[in-house]
């Protein structure tokens, strides 16, 4: 049998690597691209506002352009929150458009996410996405190779298309290079470019990664729960602390 303070040495050592090993960061962002960008046109005249995220800290922005002369009109807004978890993604955005007469109204809020993982992972991606008139929402998951691991799309594009709303995928992604991508983009107008002379769209989606569990880590785990009982195999009691 070991000396009793080495036995509770290994049972305090083992309580302290659990969670440390659990709370590891199941990925590593690479790159980023985020943006919102809003554009009104009547015939020269343009107005147009884009607001971008330089690095990887919390995006939250809103724009809006509008250009009216006479009856025409054009309004273009855009807005997006995005941020990166301690465990994946989560990001919103959300469109309007309007184009009146001679208007013309534009809007796109993108988010794109690069990131690898370098063991088995399982994954959640869950959200809405909605479209209305000339409105387009997606949020997508992607491989290296730009494979389509997981896509949920709303298109009613001349009122025709999947009407989007709730969605959910779940499964295991290997280790590798991954491209989660969500966006809402619209135009609007009455000369016939867009089709419709309104849109609104929105996304929300929440990319959830947990590690699955490796070998090592199910044994400490074991051990750890074995230490809690009073007939443990570490031969020791917490309570003895």
């Amino acid at each position: 049998m070991y000396p009793r303070k080495l036995q509770l040495s290994i049972c305090l050592a083992i309580f302290v690597l659990v969670p440390t090993a659990v709370a590891a960061m199941p990925f590593t962002s690479i790159s980023q691209n985020r943006f919102v960008n809003s554009r009104a046109e009547i015939g020269a005249t343009i107005q147009e506002q884009t607001a971008t995220a330089p690095d990887f800290l919390p995006f939250l922005e809103s724009v809006q352009s509008q250009v009216q002369i006479g009856i025409s009109n054009g309004i273009g807004n855009a807005s997006q929150s995005s941020s990166v978890t301690a465990t994946g993604y989560v990001a919103s955005g959300s469109v309007f458009t309007s184009g009146f007469s001679a208007g013309l109204g534009l809007a796109r809020s993108e988010v794109e996410f690069i990131f690898q993982i370098s063991e088995n992972s399982s994954y959640s991606l869950t959200g809405e996405v909605f479209g209305e008139s000339d409105a387009t929402a997606q949020v997508q998951l992607f491989d290296s190779s730009d494979g389509v691991i997981e896509s949920f799309t709303s298109f009613l594009f001349g009122n025709g298309g999947p009407p989007g709303g709730a969605f959910s995928g779940a499964g295991v992604l290997t280790p590798g290079e991954y491209r989660f991508r969500a966006v809402s983009f619209s135009c609007s107008d009455e000369l016939g470019i867009c089709g419709q002379d309104t849109g609104s769209g929105s996304f929300a989606s929440t990319l959830v990664i947990v590690p699955e569990p490796t070998s090592a880590l199910l044994l400490l785990i074991g051990l750890g729960v074995l230490c809690i009982r009073q007939d443990s195999v570490c031969g020791c009691r917490i309570d003895a602390v």
